[in-house]
């Protein structure tokens, strides 16, 4: 039996930061060529923004009802999502409230859950920005409150442990905090910063938190702070090697299950 794919992702309205989305997408459909794809967004706030520009998206739970009406017997619904957060818990209830509807309903992790994926990811971001001469590599990431927000100290440990200290992680809604990676990268004594996003698309964060020329941006603090600042405007979602780490956590999903 063929399982039907549903990609979740946070969603974007930014319409340039989809081609992050579909590129996950691409890669996630090589594990099962022969399947039907339905993409979900699982940020209300996106669906409806959208939504009142025409564009409309569904719910993670819309798709499972429709597929439910429509018959499938044999579902697997892979997140976009980078940590096991609020938008994951938030997925494992929908999928909860609808196992009993399909034979085969299942649930794949999120970019970082485990240790072995953020050595994984670690290497990925090392190769990709190598050490630069009096240079501070900023990755800029979004945070959460919730308890897996740990997962970036995990990451920062790691790199430090690669000797990459010249790697600094921080995060916009949670820690570490943009006054963390300051204080760090001016203790380095460094001149150059090179912020790079580690967020799936390069939607509002990277375009105005992190590269916007308002005086919050973490590009202008740092100019603030006596640097010379360049900047990723990229999403991790165009990078193959990305594309693949979730390409695997399928294929883990369905071997798990003896479905592939």
């Amino acid at each position: 039996m063929t399982p039907v794919l549903v990609v979740a992702s946070f969603g974007t309205t930014v319409a340039p930061a989809m081609e992050n989305i579909t590129a996950v997408e691409a890669a996630l459909q090589t594990v099962l060529p022969e399947s039907r794809l339905f993409r979900c967004f699982t940020s209300g706030m996106i669906r409806q923004a959208l939504g009142e520009k025409g564009q409309s998206v569904d719910s993670p739970a819309a798709v499972l009802e429709h597929l439910k009406d429509s018959g499938y017997e044999c579902v697997v619904l892979q997140p976009t999502h980078l940590l096991c957060g609020h938008e994951y818990d938030d997925l494992r209830d929908t999928v909860s409230f609808y196992r009993h509807d399909f034979p085969q309903l299942l649930l794949g992790e999120p970019l970082l859950s485990s240790p072995e994926d953020i050595t994984r990811f670690a290497n990925i971001l090392s190769a990709h920005y190598p050490p630069a001469e009096d240079t501070a590599i900023v990755l800029f990431g979004h945070g959460t409150d919730h308890h897996a927000n740990v997962t970036y100290g995990a990451l920062q440990a790691e790199l430090d442990a690669m000797g990459r200290r010249d790697m600094v992680v921080g995060t916009v809604e949670g820690t570490p905090s943009l006054e963390d990676v300051v204080a760090k990268v001016r203790a380095f004594g460094v001149s150059f910063a090179h912020l790079v996003p580690i967020m799936l698309v390069n939607g509002d964060h990277v375009r105005n938190d992190m590269a916007g020329d308002g005086n919050l941006s973490w590009k202008s603090v740092l100019e603030l702070n006596g640097l010379r600042v360049s900047y990723t405007m990229s999403g991790l979602g165009v990078l193959p090697e990305i594309q693949q780490m979730y390409a695997d956590h399928l294929r883990k999903t369905l071997e798990d299950a003896h479905v592939l």
